[in-house]
């Protein structure tokens, strides 16, 4: 087992932002929760005894949370180039009338 992280507790946290992000994007809590706990797993993946595929498993989590998190980026990226490009459009002329 590893010290100082609760691997149940990351499990859940983990799976919790990947079930969150299949209906829409992460707020900022659960982004902060999931690049937390990325970092957590990160830091003890290589100490996780390996009994019934335990690393397979937790490698396997760490994969999701990372795509989780592009996808995050990616989304933000997007969001900011498209009002970025709707500041640049200008604006239409008032129409005058007689």
């Amino acid at each position: 087992m590893t010290e100082g992280e609760d691997m149940v507790l990351l499990d859940t946290n983990i799976a919790g932002c990947v079930s969150s992000s299949l209906s829409g994007a992460l707020d900022e809590k659960r982004r902060g929760t999931l690049l937390s706990c990325l970092a957590a797993v990160e830091k003890v993946l290589s100490s996780v005894d390996d009994d019934a595929g335990a690393i397979e498993y937790y490698r396997r989590l760490r994969d999701m949370a990372v795509l989780v998190a592009a996808l995050g980026n990616a989304n933000a990226r997007q969001s900011a180039a498209c009002c970025s490009a709707r500041a640049q459009v200008p604006a239409p002329a008032p129409v005058r009338r007689p």
